[in-house]
């Protein structure tokens, strides 16, 4: 559920799609695939019951990476810039997701893969949300 809601999203930003078309994938980038390109992952989730616990949903956070991977630097700060935009401050409910807010938390430092030529930055949101109770 907060998969599509973060794939939607981000497809929703202009500058995203303008610079990597397609290529937004859950969890690992693919080898084969080039890039510019954006990877997303549930880093973790976490559930809050209420006390009667009787209610029909339940409170979720999850922690949720974004991984931006471009061949030069300035693409990289571009692409991450509109990383933010995309997912700073939403709230609703929205992409099929109850009650959904989205904050940036963290957006960690550059990485250069030598090997495959490839410059990568980490952004990480919280978004809660309610779920039903499984």
């Amino acid at each position: 559920m907060i998969e599509a809601a973060i794939n939607a999203l981000l497809k929703a930003e202009a500058g995203i799609p303008a610079i990597v078309g397609d290529r937004i994938y859950p969890s690992t980038l693919p080898l084969t695939i080039p890039v510019p390109a954006v990877t997303y992952e549930i880093v973790s989730r976490v559930e809050r019951t209420t006390l009667s616990s009787a209610e029909p949903t339940v409170h979720v956070r999850y922690r949720v990476q974004i991984d931006s991977h471009a061949r030069d630097y300035d693409t990289l700060v571009s692409l991450v810039s509109l990383v933010r935009k995309a997912l700073a401050n939403k709230r609703g409910d929205m992409h099929g997701v109850v009650a959904l807010t989205i904050r940036p938390e963290f957006q960690g430092m550059d990485h250069y893969d030598e090997d495959a030529d490839i410059y990568t930055r980490a952004t990480d949101v919280l978004a809660t949300l309610s779920e039903p109770v499984s």
